[in-house]
């Protein structure tokens, strides 16, 4: 009777063994899928900081070709305003009326009084 008791209680003891067993490696697969899904997680994070990173790139490309354009522009406006102040002059516009239309100060237009061919 000592030894079916014996018996018995080894065998529980075994089942629960197994299960705890079982148990462990449940959660050892869990364990291994959250790891799965944090590596994937970084990878996306990693993927977002060089989507960023291009994007940074890409607005100062962007912002660099914006002030070019701009200094362009200021550069093409000076020389329309040059062009139009000659062509007054080469009409015998009056210089403050040439300084009043184009912005141009009158040392600017003297410079271009002396530039033009006679």
């Amino acid at each position: 009777m000592i030894q079916k008791a014996l018996q018995k209680e080894a065998e529980q003891a075994r089942q629960q063994a197994e299960q705890a067993h079982q148990q462990a490696e449940q959660a050892h697969q869990r364990a291994e899928q959250a790891h799965q899904h944090a590596e994937q997680e970084f990878q996306r994070a990693e993927q977002a900081q060089e989507q960023v990173k291009q994007l940074k790139q890409a607005l100062t490309t962007t912002e660099q070709a914006l002030i070019t354009t701009e200094q362009v522009l200021r550069q093409v406006d000076k020389a329309t305003t040059l062009r139009i102040a000659q062509q007054m002059l080469k009409t015998n516009a009056n210089i403050d009326f040439i300084m009043q239309v184009t912005g141009l100060n009158a040392d600017e237009i003297k410079q271009l009084q002396n530039s033009e061919p006679s």
